[in-house]
């Protein structure tokens, strides 16, 4: 876990207490991605998202989506079993 974060509920254990810290303490992560977004101003409001499901061949159409796309002038960003790629910078998938 990310250290300022534990820190954090460190703190909250102190001036919470602990069965209100308990009953809340799972939603965290909700809050942090709500004040994410905050910050950065709500960034999917203005985003389309495509779901590639099935069985097989999901990363070979999100190969030629994200080719496609890109020739049609649209920034891109992907992510599949063998790459992860946000506009030119791909890198491979090595989880």
């Amino acid at each position: 876990m990310n250290p300022l974060l534990e820190k954090l509920l460190d703190f909250g254990r102190l001036i919470v207490p602990q069965p209100v810290f308990d009953a809340l303490q799972p939603y965290y992560h909700q809050g942090l991605a709500y004040l994410a977004a905050i910050w950065y101003g709500f960034p999917t409001r203005n985003m389309t998202v495509i779901g590639v499901t099935g069985t097989n061949g999901k990363s070979t159409v999100v190969f030629m989506l994200d080719k496609i796309l890109s020739a049609a002038g649209y920034k891109t960003a992907s992510l599949s079993t063998i790459q992860f790629k946000i506009g030119e910078l791909e890198w491979p998938n090595n989880l």
